[in-house]
């Protein structure tokens, strides 16, 4: 799966620092700089988003780190991976990629990081540009639910009894939720073709995580 070729290509780097780049996504301008001008074990950068054609259609700021970056980041997976830049010493330090997940395995992976201490930074973008296929593994529900709730499910272990922790788990719930109604709402109101995939994709969710089904038409 894609841990296990990305731990395959760290293995095989040579340089300090790590980014991840899938096939169909690009960094751009002055991306590299903008990881090396902070010094930090993990740095974020902003991201576009743009259709399969390359379209843009959303432009997204990275959260700037609270005291705890850990807090940051149980709300939600906050970019795209090749938005991030790991140190490789800090990525070795936790084993990588948890070759066990197929998906969400980069949100895992910062989780891990914050929680054994890494010291974080944010830089304004956009210079990553993700772009959003219909295969895409960000499309594929029932998979990437249940891999949120894995990741979702290990983070509450952190910080047992944790107040912020249990807001943040709520908040990265809600916004899953929020997220794959949406994603089923855009199909069903799309040409036929579309709105097949939609009632498809409106059982899997009610199967499930029935309470998202609540976001619909939100």
């Amino acid at each position: 799966g894609p841990a296990a070729a990305r731990n395959q290509g760290a293995r095989h780097a040579t340089g300090s620092h790590l980014v991840f780049l899938d096939a169909d996504d690009q960094i751009i301008g002055d991306a590299l700089a903008g990881f090396a001008s902070v010094d930090a074990d993990l740095v974020a950068i902003g991201w576009r988003e743009t259709d399969a054609s390359g379209q843009p259609q959303a432009d997204h700021r990275v959260p700037r780190f609270c005291d705890e970056p850990f807090h940051t980041l149980i709300g939600g997976n906050i970019a795209a991976i090749h938005s991030f830049c790991v140190d490789r010493a800090a990525f070795d330090a936790v084993g990588g990629f948890d070759e066990t997940l197929r998906r969400q395995e980069d949100w895992d992976l910062w989780l891990r990081l914050t929680a054994s201490g890494a010291r974080c930074a944010s830089v304004d973008g956009p210079r990553a540009i993700y772009r959003r296929l219909p295969v895409s593994n960000s499309t594929q529900l029932v998979g990437m639910l249940r891999a949120s709730g894995a990741v979702l499910a290990r983070a509450a272990r952190v910080h047992p009894g944790c107040v912020v922790c249990a807001a943040g788990l709520r908040r990265a719930r809600r916004a899953e939720r929020r997220h794959w109604a949406g994603v089923v709402r855009r199909h069903l109101v799309a040409p036929i073709a579309g709105f097949h995939a939609g009632l498809t994709a409106l059982r899997e969710l009610a199967g499930e995580d029935p309470l998202a089904l609540l976001y619909l038409f939100a």
